[in-house]
């Protein structure tokens, strides 16, 4: 019988089919591994906050099964962890006969010892299994959320961001959230100049978790010194990399604080070094609603170096003037020079550029020239960076003011222009290079003055004042109640002579 050849035109859809069939089972996210079957029969998740979350896993393979390590990672994380799971197999050997074939598995993913987990922190994971003839296979990716199981949450979304809170009225939550959206598309407007076409902040999506008492929020929050937790320096805590922010109470400020962390990061994008501390601190507190800055004038001499700023530290005492200045020196920049330019220079930090040359590269001086403008100390004019055509126009800028409290109109610095990276990573931007004037420095923006520079530093601040006003009051009723018994029992007060 003659062989009958396929036309050319179907010999290559058969080729293919033929290679599909055959290459089914050796297909990443087949049920079987290359060289012989794994199989996945269960898997199974338990969250355990604040110590991590369990995971069983059973499996069955025709060769033992001697491996299971799992893999992990917060979600948007650019590394992942693992660990080794404790195996109990279902016979002595699983090549007898009559042996179960499969193998019980038990995994954690630790919530504080090789890295704090936030709550909220969507967690994914998948399994990697190896048995004795070689043959590996990797389960497709799960995750879970890793929420506080004490309370029952409740959730709002508010423009990018999920906030997750409890024991809160709705009504309540639902005020907030009005001002709170208003507030978040400020902070797009800063990070990017405009708002997309339905009137949302830009950026990507991110999760608050909001505990209603300091003590519920304490025993979630990391751990620091003992010091900073007696005193409750902190009400709130920012993570980028697992794209959560965890805080005390309904407090609008520290929701839009915190918030704020987090669109600067993703703003920045992957590429971009850590932030200093001052400039990533001084941002989140300018946005905040109502922000109040102080002058160089109450903070020079009390306050480190710029360069030294780059990570918080200090005492509880000390730690309020950090961020003083912080927000102090931000305002500088973005009121100052204006907030094209403090985009621009973000545009710089966002293509992997340091602080330092950001700053060259869009305002002429580095971290200690904007120490000594913001200061009022005498400088010498900026250089203008490379490639740029100076530019004469100078005009009226913000009023600032002294500790006496004199206002003074400061002029804007001149202004050269120079290319640089949008930061959408669109066609490069027209830089604005701005210096102060030699003879008349550039002195920081000032509104409304105040000690301290947000609410979650010094936290029990409030609480002290409200005991030292019912020592007073008590105090008084008590000199008044004494008086009155006096007269009660005739006593004459205008004779009295208070022996």
């Amino acid at each position: 019988m003659p062989v009958v050849m396929p036309s050319a035109g179907l010999l290559v859809p058969l080729l293919l089919a033929v290679g599909l069939l055959v290459g089914v089972g050796a297909w990443p996210g087949g049920a079987y591994a290359a060289g012989g079957p794994i199989r996945v029969v269960e898997m199974g998740e338990e969250v355990n906050f604040p110590d991590g979350v369990g995971l069983t896993l059973t499996a069955e393979a025709d060769a033992e099964i001697v491996e299971v390590r799992v893999f992990f990672r917060a979600a948007g994380s650019r590394s992942w962890g693992y660990s080794y799971a404790h195996l109990l197999q279902g016979g002595q050997t699983q090549s007898e006969p009559g042996a179960d074939p499969r193998v019980f598995a038990m995994a954690s993913i630790p919530g504080n010892q090789s890295g704090y987990l936030a709550p909220g922190v969507e967690v994914e994971y998948y399994y990697q299994i190896r048995d004795a003839a070689g043959n590996v296979f990797k389960t497709e990716r799960a995750s879970v959320e890793y929420l506080d199981r004490r309370f029952e949450w409740r959730r709002v979304n508010i423009g990018p961001l999920e906030l997750v809170y409890h024991d809160i009225r709705d009504g309540r939550v639902a005020d907030a959230a009005r001002d709170i959206s208003r507030d978040l598309e400020r902070v797009a407007e800063l990070l990017y100049g405009h708002l997309d076409g339905a009137g949302t902040a830009r950026g990507g999506e991110f999760k608050g978790v909001i505990y209603n008492s300091y003590a519920d929020a304490n025993a979630a929050f990391p751990v620091q010194s003992q010091t900073t937790t007696d005193h409750g320096t902190f009400a709130g805590y920012a993570f980028p990399e697992q794209g959560v922010f965890v805080g005390q109470g309904l407090d609008r400020r520290i929701i839009v604080h915190e918030s704020a962390h987090l669109m600067l990061r993703d703003a920045l994008g992957d590429k971009a070094l850590d932030v200093p501390a001052w400039l990533n601190e001084g941002f989140a507190t300018y946005t905040e609603p109502n922000a109040r800055i102080r002058g160089s004038g109450s903070l020079y001499g009390r306050t480190p170096p710029l360069r030294a700023m780059n990570s918080v530290s200090g005492t509880p005492e000390t730690i309020p003037l950090f961020y003083a200045k912080s927000v102090s020196v931000v305002a500088y920049l973005i009121e100052g020079y204006g907030q094209d330019n403090f985009r621009r220079l973000l545009g710089q930090l966002r293509a992997g550029r340091t602080a330092e040359d950001a700053l060259v590269g869009v305002y002429g001086f580095g971290v200690d020239g904007l120490d000594d403008r913001w200061a009022g100390r005498p400088v010498e004019p900026a250089a203008t960076p490379p490639g740029s055509a100076a530019v004469s126009a100078t005009v009226s800028g913000p009023r600032g003011g002294r500790e006496s409290g004199a206002d003074v109109v400061t002029p804007e610095p001149a202004r050269g222009v120079a290319p640089s990276e949008s930061l959408d990573g669109g066609p490069p931007l027209i830089v604005a290079t701005a210096a102060p004037a030699p003879s008349q420095p550039a002195l920081p923006p000032q509104r409304q003055e105040r000690d301290a520079p947000s609410p979650f530093v010094f936290f029990d601040a409030w609480v002290l004042a409200g005991v030292a006003l019912l020592a007073f009051g008590a105090v008084g009723f008590r000199w008044v109640y004494s008086r009155l018994r006096r007269r009660g029992r005739g006593d004459d007060w205008a004779d009295w002579d208070g022996c």
